[in-house]
């Protein structure tokens, strides 16, 4: 019965729903700062047919995904604990613990955990038929019990990788009497993406909760080619290199990575000169993640000692869409 409950629901289409006047707000699903500290990597698909499309008819979702996926930037973050809260109060219908916290992709894929998919994860039901259900939990990290009552904000957790996961992050799934919901445009009659809606958020996240089509997770300056494992362990982020280390490159860890898109990358010397500048088209296809890096060989007798500046900017339709400032050490 709770396996049943905490599979990541989309094999079949939802049944249509009438407009409800009844429909509740709901908080953020984790405690975090959106757009700093988290993100919204994916939303739900609403899509009847074979393609995928998000509630603003963008690309920010995938075929038969049912929920609202909010990551952390890296799993550094992950195991420094972000804690998982009820988006809503009401009563714990299930949970699942003891899944590891592993990207699926280096154990086989979502078949490695078929009819788990959701991972370690909270199922919560709410008066009027609504229902919660918190996925991709940290292994052993959950604080509630089956039949307990939570109130809204309370900790269930952490956020994890659990399950069909590969980063962390929590899938938020609501529904109304057993059928998909999308919490950016409420019970609505028609399928159409596009609409002007009012969702079921608080009225207070209204503008953290803006549509953001991609953006730059994470950057830095680093002493070699990073590996990108390094960058989603977190551990290409440093604040000193030493003088004889073989390059000095600048690297972007990006979401939501659209055709066309450009980025530019450039360092400047501890005295101000360029030290690098590259301009180059970010991918040839839309990306739910992209990881690349730029930079150039340290010259004869070293990296001059001071600090470096680096400067990533993510350009669309020919405007700086999002930027980030880094610096490194040298000593």
């Amino acid at each position: 019965m709770i396996g049943r409950l905490l599979l990541l629901l989309g094999l079949a289409a939802a049944p249509a729903l009438a407009a409800a006047a009844d429909e509740p707000t709901l908080g953020l699903p984790l405690r975090c700062e959106l757009n700093r500290t988290c993100f919204i990597q994916q939303f739900m698909d609403i899509d009847p047919g074979p393609d995928a499309a998000d509630y603003t008819c963008g690309p920010l979702t995938y075929e038969g995904h049912k929920g609202t996926d909010f990551r952390l930037i890296d799993r550094q973050a992950m195991r420094d604990g972000v804690e998982v809260i009820a988006a809503l109060g009401g009563v714990v219908r299930g949970t699942r613990d003891g899944m590891a916290d592993i990207d699926i992709a280096s154990i086989g894929g979502r078949e490695a955990v078929q009819g788990r998919e959701c991972g370690n994860g909270v199922v919560i039901d709410h008066t009027g038929g609504w229902q919660t259900q918190y996925c991709h939990m940290r292994e052993g990290s959950l604080r509630v019990r089956t039949g307990q009552r939570v109130e809204k904000g309370q900790t269930l957790g952490l956020v994890g990788m659990s399950g069909a996961a590969q980063f962390p992050h929590v899938h938020l799934a609501v529904r109304k009497d057993g059928a998909d919901v999308d919490p950016f445009r409420g019970v609505e009659p028609e399928i159409q993406c596009g609409g002007d809606y009012n969702g079921l958020w608080d009225r207070e996240l209204t503008a953290q909760l803006d549509y953001r089509p991609g953006g730059i997770l994470s950057a830095g300056l680093y002493g070699n080619a990073p590996q990108y494992i390094d960058v989603k362990e977190g551990r290409a982020k440093v604040a000193r290199i030493e003088p004889g280390s073989p390059a000095l490159v600048v690297w972007f860890h990006v979401f939501g990575i659209r055709e066309g898109d450009v980025m530019r990358l450039q360092i400047e010397s501890p005295d101000g000169g360029a030290f690098h500048d590259d301009t180059r088209p970010a991918h040839p296809k839309n990306q739910a993640q992209y990881f690349a890096f730029s930079g150039r060989r340290a010259p004869d007798g070293g990296l001059k000692p001071g600090v470096y500046s680096g400067r990533v900017q993510m350009l669309r339709d020919g405007r700086v869409y999002d930027a980030r400032q880094v610096s490194v050490e040298v000593r």
